[in-house]
């Protein structure tokens, strides 16, 4: 099946009005649960399954019965009666893919190539990089609840980009580069949670793979969490296989791997379909040489390309749309319908997964040979990590709901309930949000409401300034409403560190010492110790100034 092809079955509907020619459907061709359970087990993703059921549902949740037969009846109309049009459109993607192609294959002068690092694919592909994460997660993990929507946001505390570690605090989650063998898959099961007040939950709960770590794992609670038990078992890679093709080997086979061009800078070879998840089979990396031996780099290349002719394309559609209108003419209701899109909805994937495939690539070079590295076997490593809260109980917590915030206690109760979205002073230095100053956002930017959390006393209160900006760890800029000037204001405290008003504020370049003016001059700021205050200074209890010196 070529690669353009629809997903969904009900989508692609064309609206135009054509002469029928469809024959009498059988009463009889009906979908049964049993028919969807076979195809069920056959499909290799169960988060297709579930991709399948959810778009399926929002589908039929916004159309009636009659309209979706209606649509469905008009596709396969369209398909029946537009054939050369239909074959014309295939030919055209198939003739601009082509084009392409051609537009990048030449050949190479010797001093026009360009080569990659040549590397020990098997040691990068089956190492102990599963062990490293193992022993990464066993010097534990950590992470911040975050409360939206009635349901607990569960956020590792890491920043992990595939490249690098970085560390947010002291007790941060560390999880090493490129910790799990090629691309594997985390099955991953909340075991038991453990709240604050002593009370714990011991149902386990699937968690979505790509939700750990680097994503949010939604929890059914807004308890406080003290930490939580979870399964993670690592399906690494433990053993691969490769093929190699030379340039005298055009439309030989070797295992399921058919070489079809090898020519100038242009390799075109045929495979199995490369379905999700990863299989036996499955090109893990491919490695093009040129004659001496160098690895090539590569220019371009598509995978997974439809190798049927137009023709043959068009008489698949249209046996798919055929035998789709078949089975929703003999649907009523709204869960014959769902059963019947479902089922032809696996149908095709498993078809198609099940088919043959073309891999295209061009190189930066003139190529000679290439060798596919394939995926044979996987092996688990099951692991129970403990997951604990960075953050100790508070008395006061944000509760992010989609009109509006609510203020809670420990225990669930609403303390105080803003209309909308609550933002929290930001620092982008050090990337970290104030935890106690918050506002309320309006249209003009300097009329913004500003708020105080008090944790220990639970009290929000008012607070009487346009604007406030961080300066340090224990200082912010506070302009008062319908007033000029800056305050100095605590970054712990709602206190003012100084009852004198300034025009502006600067650090100085080379040393980071803060600096305010007004009309009475420039003054350096020092701390209660008298030290001079800058930017890096942390605790700041009470300031004085000294005038700054020409």
């Amino acid at each position: 099946m070529r690669k353009y092809k629809i997903g969904l079955v009900i989508t692609g509907i064309s609206l135009m009005s054509c002469n029928s020619q469809i024959e009498k459907v059988d009463p009889l061709k009906v979908v049964t649960p049993k028919m969807v359970e076979e195809q069920e087990s056959l499909c290799h993703s169960t988060y297709k399954i579930k991709q399948f059921e959810t778009d399926i549902t929002a589908y039929l949740d916004t159309t009636s019965v009659e309209e979706v037969k209606n649509q469905i009846k008009t596709n396969y109309e369209f398909y029946l009666n537009n054939k050369a049009d239909i074959i014309d459109n295939f030919t055209a993607a198939d003739k601009d893919e082509n084009n392409h192609f051609k537009s990048l294959t030449k050949s190479y002068l010797p001093d026009e190539e360009r080569f990659n690092t040549r590397e020990n694919v098997f040691e990068k592909l089956v190492n102990n990089n599963h062990l490293s994460f193992r022993d990464s997660i066993n010097k534990g993990v950590y992470f911040n609840q975050y409360f939206e929507n009635n349901k607990s946001s569960i956020r590792a505390v890491t920043r992990y980009n595939g490249a690098a570690v970085f560390r947010y605090t002291e007790n941060s989650s560390y999880r090493p580069y490129y910790p799990i063998n090629f691309d594997s898959e985390e099955d991953l099961t909340i075991m038991d949670i453990f709240y604050y007040d002593g009370t714990q939950d011991n149902n386990a709960v699937a968690v979505d793979v790509h939700a750990f770590p680097l994503n949010a794992i939604p929890i059914e609670t807004i308890k406080p969490i003290d930490s939580f038990k979870i399964e993670i078992k690592l399906k690494y890679l433990a053993k691969i296989d490769s093929v190699h093709f030379n340039k005298d080997e055009i439309g030989v086979q070797k295992g399921n791997i058919k070489l079809l061009k090898m020519e100038d800078n242009y390799v075109e070879y045929e495979l199995p379909s490369d379905y999700y998840p990863y299989h036996k089979g499955t090109v893990l990396e491919e490695i093009f040489f040129n004659k001496e031996g160098n690895v090539l780099d590569t220019e371009f290349g598509i995978s997974n390309c439809g190798n049927e002719t137009p023709k043959e394309s068009y008489v698949e559609y249209l046996e798919l749309k055929k035998e789709i209108y078949e089975y929703v003419y003999n649907a009523h209701n709204y869960e014959d319908l769902f059963i019947t899109l479902k089922y032809m909805d696996l149908k095709f994937k498993n078809q198609d997964d099940r088919s043959r495939k073309v891999n295209k690539n061009v190189l930066k070079g003139n190529v000679d040979s290439f060798t596919l590295y394939l995926e044979n076997r996987r092996d688990t490593l099951t692991l129970l990590p403990t997951l604990k809260n960075i953050e100790p109980i508070k008395n006061v917590y944000v509760h992010e709901l989609n009109d509006k915030t609510d203020f809670i206690d420990k225990k669930g109760k609403v303390i105080k309930s803003f209309p909308s979205e609550v933002s929290f002073i930001y620092n982008s230095k050090t990337q970290n949000y104030s935890d106690k100053y918050f506002y309320v956002k309006t249209e003009d930017y300097d009329r913004n409401i500003y708020y105080f959390l008090n944790q220990d006393n639970q009290w929000i209160t008012e607070l009487p300034y346009s604007r406030i900006d961080y300066v340090s760890p224990s200082i912010f800029t506070a302009r008062l409403k319908n007033e000029e000037g800056l305050k100095l204001i605590s970054t712990e405290k709602n206190q003012l560190l100084s009852e004198e008003t300034f025009t502006n504020f600067i650090a100085l370049r080379y040393t980071d010492d803060l600096l305010v003016t007004n009309d009475a001059g420039t003054f350096a700021i020092y701390d209660q110790d008298d030290k001079l205050v800058t930017l890096q200074t942390k605790q700041v209890k009470t300031i004085t100034f000294k005038k700054s010196e020409d």
